[in-house]
């Protein structure tokens, strides 16, 4: 008989306040090790994870995930000092940089990896992919930009002027390019990196960069400074509403409206409108260094250095008939049940179904516990 697989246990009280709308995020059952960056399938439901080396650290491995984070498995990848990773819309085509010279593909979810025996032997800060997975951008930091239209086999160098690069991002048809750098300009693309345009918005500390799915969105992020936005692919700039902080990581949804940002040896933050408002998440402080959003922006993992792989999975809310649970839909087959008193292992099922919230895309469902304290959890059979 199967045990049931308790994801996350919530401790609900009556008399609580001042309960806000945050998602909580918890570890997964990656191993803890020094996690560099993470991507992900547009349904969200393939990922793929990478180690790096450094500060006397052996190099890393690979992993992937085929049911959404919920577990993880090793690939036959060698351990490398990774840095960046990047998939296509179905995650089947992978493409992984490695610090000092290396570029390795997967055709098959990362099953089985191959070096690209004809890119340039150079180090390598980040990697985006088209939707495809035919279309490649990857970042030489303190040289060039390299573009390859046939999922890695060939490379050729770019306009970009040279830069100390950080991070590149890609739409879904490979036009509309960002790329970002540590006391860097930010630069972009609207025809596949035959031309490249400086935004006019400084030179600063740039850390990491997205780009939705459609091309329109860009988002660009520097380390203990701002977050801008633009929304007509990079013809106009603005400065979001987060707070100057070590951003280190970005990611955005398929429409660019849902935005996830994570900030060095603290937490993270999420944004519902393009970056005019911003929540912190109930996250540990650590050294994040990746996120990574679905299309939809519901099903989100971030990596930490030295740490696990993380996922949010169950908030809380008061309302005016009670308490709101939320959950993700990458757990809509969990069960959610309920128990009076934790001194007996008598768990009961909530039979009641939870609703879609199309604000926030999360499942929900209200409750009205009778005791002065109840406790919730998810599982699965």
């Amino acid at each position: 008989m199967k045990t049931a697989r308790i994801l996350l246990l919530w401790i609900c009280w009556l008399n609580a306040v001042g309960l806000t709308i945050a998602q909580t995020w918890t570890q997964t059952s990656a191993p803890v090790t020094n996690w560099i960056c993470s991507a992900s399938s547009i349904e969200g439901d393939k990922l793929v994870a990478v180690a790096t080396a450094g500060f006397g650290l052996s190099p890393g491995p690979i992993y992937i995930s085929t049911n959404s984070g919920l577990t993880w498995q090793c690939t036959a990848a060698t351990n490398e000092s990774w840095v960046s990773v990047a998939s296509s819309s179905d995650g089947n085509k992978l493409a992984a940089v490695t610090q000092y010279g290396g570029i390795y593909t997967s055709t098959n979810a990362g099953e089985t990896w191959n070096q690209a025996t004809n890119a340039p032997n150079t180090f390598w800060s980040s990697i985006a992919s088209s939707a495809d997975g035919n279309q490649l951008l990857a970042a030489d930091p303190g040289a060039y930009l390299y573009i390859s239209t046939n999922s890695g086999n060939t490379w050729a160098p770019t306009t970009a002027p040279p830069e100390d690069w950080f991070s590149v991002a890609s739409s879904a048809d490979g036009v509309n390019l960002l790329a970002v750098g540590v006391d860097a300009w930010v630069y972009f693309s609207t025809n596949s990196g035959l031309s490249w345009v400086q935004a006019g918005i400084g030179n600063k500390e740039w850390e990491s960069a997205a780009v939705s799915y459609d091309g329109t969105t860009f988002v660009a992020a520097a380390f203990d400074g701002p977050i801008y936005v633009s929304t007509n692919s990079g013809a106009a700039w603005f400065r979001s509403n987060a707070q100057n902080l070590w951003w280190q990581a970005i990611a955005c949804s398929a429409n660019g409206t849902r935005l996830v940002a994570t900030v060095n040896r603290d937490g993270i933050y999420t944004s519902p409108d393009s970056g005019l408002t911003w929540v912190r998440n109930n996250a540990p402080r650590a050294i994040w260094t990746s996120v990574t959003s679905s299309g939809d922006g519901t099903k989100l993992i971030a990596v930490i250095n030295g740490g696990g792989i993380y996922m949010p999975m169950l908030g809380i809310a008061n309302a005016s008939d009670g308490i709101v649970l939320s959950w993700p839909t990458n757990s809509i087959n969990f069960t959610l049940q309920e128990n009076l008193d934790l001194t007996n292992a008598i768990w009961t099922d909530v039979t009641d179904l939870p609703t879609l919230n199309p604000t926030n895309l999360q499942l929900e469902l209200t409750i009205s516990p009778t005791n002065s304290s109840d406790f919730y959890r998810l599982v699965v059979p």
